[in-house]
């Protein structure tokens, strides 16, 4: 890796919320497990959504989303079994 490919690499700072705590990002895009490993819950108990206004977009665990775009920087996560509502 040459220098400018390291500083540019290293400019993409941000921070998302997930359940409404903050937390330090530095890719430019994240995964739903990697959204759960930040809120230390299991990708078979909980599902990852996007904060939308109207109504949220489901994340499926493989997925990556683009944090480059500020309306993809709030996640929440729901237990599996239970209704949106």
């Amino acid at each position: 890796m040459t220098t400018n490919e390291h500083e540019k690499h290293e400019e993409f700072h941000i921070e998302i919320t997930v359940n409404k705590k903050p937390y330090p990002w530095d890719l430019e895009t994240i995964s739903g497990l990697e959204v759960l490993d930040l809120a230390q819950e299991s990708d078979k108990e909980f599902d990852v959504y996007i904060k939308r206004k109207g109504e949220d977009e489901l994340v499926a665990p493989e997925r990556r989303v683009d944090l480059r775009d500020p309306e993809n920087r709030h996640f929440r996560t729901v237990p599996k079994h239970s209704t949106e509502g």
